[in-house]
């Protein structure tokens, strides 16, 4: 029994029936989204808030400590970027793992994926997670492309339990594009999108509502859903032991069939039908592998609805926080604590204001003729007012309060809770101790051991899954692909590793305190050490490793030059120790010795004077 059946007669049916039932588990987040990205740029009042300040004179404050949080993280995230590089899990493989690692270089490069994962960072801290893609570049010189997909666009299987998606049986891109724009990313369906209504596309969030003229554009967009269902489709395998031959069917019925026409045609020829153990040379065996279904809606009508080649969705999810199917965002357990922060600072300098004004009662049946209270409340705010009564009972002025010092507490406490729930003290930067120095911090930053925040675990599976994705693009492209994503990583495993920059940095100041610590070291080691790891411009340390190579090789000839000249010192040395030698010999055998007082034997004085001249 086919079970997907039905679903292929009708593939647009089924994508709109699975969009239907997890559209509201989206609106919801997407609700938040908006309202958390109000709060990181400053909105965080509503219209009706800020008219009831200002019907009772009053101020609406933001100290947006929000942005603060958010932007400091992005600052660390930025910090710590690091670079993907494939190891290969055997050794003869290697230079076949550099090579892998330069291409995902040049796709990172060319896609800026740094800047991508930043945008995709930002997104999970506001929405709860963000979305990049992961596909074939159609522009020039550009194989593979990335880019950051707006949280709008994705849904999925809201049954999905893991965070890497494994489990999710669908995954879909719902986008309204201009038509011109989705003719350039769709060429082969550019009459269909021509002709194509701008029908049913629902109810938009507010946010996106806001950023376009919808009623203007309507007409001139259309509805683009990308639909992607994962599988499972079991196959059937004929298998032939002895000859070790296998022919795959897609049904059982289809595999028996030949397995009859095998053993038939075999037996008629007097063939074996058995091997040299006793059991049948023909069998079936089942089998199962995964596959990534693609259907293509445009304007209502499918495009396309087929099997791909992928391994997995094109589109990469990462989470800020994630457990159980469910998620959230960073800045969701921020939101109380700041509007915690805005009314207490506003009712702060409410009370301030009414305290230093006083309250002020008027009887404006005493006052002149044609004068209000609201005249009294204006003149009163003059340095010096002048006001006009019938009799001084007219106005009385109530001595005012001082502002609560609760509020102040109230305000220390909103702004800690908010400290507390981005990291601490600590990891903000807001304040250092012995025990933990900024250097400590800057070196904990580095090594990304953030132990308090498990966003940045996520973010690490992010890249991981998105990179893999990317490396199995580059190996489809030369057509030798994997079958799986797990297939691909029994031989190879991707690694990050700190950015060139932070990595040269660190590897500076490690050899510059080994050089510290560890004495006797040539100066012409630690100076071409440094340099090499230095940010200069490459072009500088040619020069100064070019001087340092060629003051070694001076250096190296001075002294087998002064070793020379110490050999050939020695060799006159001796030379003249044995000409000495063989004159004292010479005299002893020609001469008779004469004994002195001292013991010592001499020749004659003309052989001791041409001694002593020697």
């Amino acid at each position: 029994m086919d079970v997907y059946r039905d679903i292929d007669r009708d593939p647009q049916r089924h994508a709109e029936r699975m969009l239907f039932e997890a559209r509201p588990h989206f609106e919801n987040r997407w609700s938040c989204y908006e309202r958390a990205f109000r709060y990181y740029r400053g909105d965080q009042w509503t219209p009706e808030e800020i008219r009831a300040f200002h019907s009772q004179f009053r101020h609406h404050y933001v100290f947006n400590e929000i942005a603060t949080k958010v932007d400091h993280l992005l600052g660390v995230q930025r910090r710590t970027r690091t670079e993907p590089v494939v190891r290969s899990r055997r050794p003869e493989r290697a230079a076949e793992a550099d090579e892998m690692t330069a291409r995902l270089a040049v796709i990172s490069d060319l896609s800026d994926a740094e800047y991508v994962e930043s945008d995709v960072f930002l997104d999970s801290l506001l929405a709860g997670y963000g979305v990049a893609a992961v596909r074939t570049g159609t522009e020039p010189g550009m194989p593979i492309k990335i880019e950051r997909i707006s949280p709008y666009e994705i849904l999925w299987d809201v049954t999905a339990t893991d965070r890497a998606l494994a489990g999710a049986r669908w995954l879909a891109r719902s986008s309204i594009l201009p038509r011109r724009k989705a003719a350039e990313q769709f060429p082969e369906y550019s009459k269909l999108i021509e002709r194509a209504g701008a029908n049913d596309f629902g109810d938009l969030p507010g946010i996106l509502s806001q950023r376009r003229m919808w009623r203007a554009t309507r007409s001139n967009e259309v509805r683009i859903t990308e639909f992607y269902e994962r599988r499972k489709v079991h196959t059937w395998h004929v298998v032939d032991e002895a000859s070790g031959a296998r022919e795959v069917f897609g049904t059982r019925a289809a595999a028996l069939d030949w397995l009859e026409g095998l053993t038939t045609g075999t037996a008629l020829s007097g063939g074996e039908m058995f091997t040299a153990d006793g059991r049948s040379r023909y069998h079936i065996q089942a089998g199962t592998r995964n596959a990534i279904y693609q259907t293509l809606i445009i304007g209502g009508h499918t495009a396309l609805h087929q099997e791909t080649a992928l391994p997995d969705f094109p589109y990469v999810v990462s989470f800020c926080h994630y457990h159980d199917g469910d998620f959230w965002a960073f800045v969701d357990q921020l939101i109380d604590p700041q509007i915690f922060v805005n009314r207490y600072l506003t009712q702060w300098d409410y009370q301030l204001g009414t305290s230093i004004r006083n309250a002020v009662t008027v009887m404006e049946s005493l006052l002149r003729r044609g004068w209000r209270a609201e005249d009294v409340r204006r003149e009163l705010s003059k340095t010096a007012p002048v006001l006009p009564v019938l009799s001084h009972g007219a106005i009385d002025t109530l001595q005012g309060k001082s502002p609560d010092p609760a509020l102040f507490q109230g305000i220390d406490m909103a702004m800690s809770r908010m400290v507390d729930y981005s990291g601490g003290r600590n990891y903000l930067g807001l304040t250092e101790n012995a025990a933990e120095s900024g250097r400590a911090v800057a070196e904990r930053v580095n090594a990304s051991s953030i132990g308090r925040l498990p966003l940045w675990d996520n973010l690490r599976l992010f890249r991981r899954r998105l990179f893999t994705l990317a490396l199995w693009h580059t190996m489809y492209l030369e057509g030798d692909p994997p079958e799986s994503l797990e297939e691909m990583e029994l031989s190879i495993s991707l690694e990050e590793v700190a950015s060139t920059d932070s990595q040269r940095e660190r590897e500076f100041t490690q050899m510059k305190e080994l050089f510290q610590s560890v004495g006797g070291i040539a100066p012409e080691i630690i100076l071409s050490t440094m340099i090499e790891l230095s940010s200069l411009p490459q072009s500088r340390k040619e020069r100064l490793l070019a001087g340092i190579s060629f003051y070694q090789e001076f250096a190296a000839r001075r002294a087998a030059e002064e070793e020379d000249a110490k050999l050939q010192a020695s060799v006159q040395k001796s030379l003249k120790r044995s000409d000495l030698k063989e004159h004292m010999e010479t005299a002893q055998q020609t001469t008779h010795p004469q004994t002195v007082n001292n013991g010592y034997s001499i020749g004659t004085p003309g052989l001791v004077q041409s001694l002593m001249a020697a």
